[in-house]
């Protein structure tokens, strides 16, 4: 007569499963268990909730943590985390809240780590109130918020552009003996950045100074780089975060060309550029008019790309956002070169490219070109704007050809779009005869 596997080894087995990801399996295995007469344990009923909110399930585990009762099993503090951290993951914080103070009265004492993960959870879902009055709770039950709690309350403070407040949680933090990080500073100078404050930055090194001082000469001078100085004075490193950050706040107020010098300085940190990085700059530089700039820099990256560079890959936001500069300042043969280039890297061209390249090709009166773009746009399954179809109509009128106004005006209708609405659209296009 064979053995039977113990409680133990089967436990064992269900734990391995549900880690991987085969909860399914974990189940048959826990179903022996009960055939076999034996009782499951807190272990084996932790591995599978385990297993249940690895996969996002965790409504099931709340139900399987209720039917721990029916088995006679009290849970244990790693029960209770486990289901506590799926449940915010899931973004059902109010039941996790719910299991929390079920926890409290079983005396159980929450760890520090349980904690962020319900700040961060609150957070995530937008519930700043009852994030922040959990915080407080934290302080008046003798737990020491550290510093992932305070940087998850300072981020989202920051999103909320609650600027004061998230100077009261830094001043706080550091009352408390915790050292601010890198994170907690890129967090306050996105939040700075976002709201367009500018103001001195007094108190730098001198290595910061040595970084400020082509901006300086401009008048430059973000708020951010206050931040900026806490970095630097307080022994930190500045990563690609922090100058991202700071770039992406000179682009939102149209100071490009000085976000461009702050990029140049990264080489002074150290710190290299990142494709986020690449992407914000050139978005920037192309939105100021700094098109042959952007394409400078796009050219310089992809020159460098290789051993001891950053490597950088364009994507179809990169290179639609210089397409369409180009394609505003006229420079269409150079916007198609960067189609083809795009699809040499098997990147395809999106509405936006498109519609780009439409305009830019009727701004120079190639309408031929603008044509067939239409008919591959509808290769692919794309659809251009009325925008697009009303500069292409009008282009075709204004060199009284009434036909191929008429062939888009059929293609419109082909496509599903409404009549009425194009011609409300016109307002006032003359476009008789069809």
């Amino acid at each position: 007569m064979g053995l039977l596997p113990d409680l133990f080894t089967l436990t064992i087995l269900i734990n391995c499963f549900c880690n991987v990801g085969r909860v399914c399996d974990g189940f048959v295995v826990f179903g022996r268990i009960l055939r076999w007469g034996s009782s499951p344990n807190v272990v084996t009923f932790t591995s599978v909730i385990k297993g249940l909110c690895l996969e996002n399930r965790s409504m099931e585990a709340v139900e399987l943590f209720k039917q721990m009762v029916v088995f006679g099993v009290r849970p244990n503090v790693i029960t209770y985390e486990t289901l506590i951290n799926g449940l915010c993951r899931t973004r059902n914080t109010s039941i996790a809240l719910r299991i929390h103070e079920e926890m409290g009265e079983q005396g159980f004492q929450p760890k520090v780590v349980m904690c962020n993960t319900m700040i961060s959870g609150l957070c995530k879902e937008g519930k700043m109130e009852e994030a922040n009055g959990y915080f407080e709770l934290m302080i008046q039950r003798g737990l020491q918020p550290n510093v992932v709690a305070y940087n998850t309350m300072i981020s989202e403070i920051c999103k909320e552009g609650k600027m004061e407040e998230t100077n009261g949680y830094l001043e706080l933090m550091i009352q408390r003996g915790l050292q601010p990080n890198v994170v907690t500073y890129n967090s306050m100078i996105s939040g700075l950045c976002e709201e367009g404050k500018m103001e001195e930055a007094n108190g730098l090194s001198n290595e910061a100074k040595e970084l400020l001082i082509s901006m300086e000469s401009n008048g430059c001078k973000p708020d951010g780089f206050v931040v900026f100085g806490r970095i630097l004075r307080r022994g930190l490193r500045p990563n690609v975060v922090t100058f991202t950050c700071l770039i992406k706040g000179l682009c939102l107020e149209n100071r490009s060309l000085e976000a461009m010098e702050l990029f140049k300085k990264m080489a002074v940190f150290g710190v290299r550029p990142d494709t986020i990085t690449y992407r914000t700059l050139i978005k920037g530089l192309c939105q100021t008019g700094n098109t042959s700039v952007a394409l400078g820099l796009h050219e310089e990256m992809g020159a460098s790309n290789g051993e001891g560079s950053v490597i950088f890959k364009p994507d179809i936001v990169s290179y639609g956002s210089i397409i369409d500069g180009l394609c505003k300042d006229g420079l269409v043969d150079k916007a198609k070169e960067l189609v083809l280039e795009m699809k040499g890297r098997r990147i395809k061209p999106d509405v936006v490219v498109f519609n780009s390249l439409i305009y830019g090709w009727c701004f120079v009166g190639n309408l031929e070109e603008a044509k067939g773009l239409f008919v591959e746009m509808a290769d692919q399954g794309l659809h251009p704007n009325l925008l697009m179809y009303n500069t292409m109509i009008n282009g075709f009128c204004k060199e009284g050809k009434i036909e191929e106004a008429n062939w888009l005006l059929k293609f419109m209708i082909q496509r599903g779009l409404e009549i009425r609405e194009f011609y409300e659209s016109l307002q006032g296009n003359d476009l008789k005869g069809n």
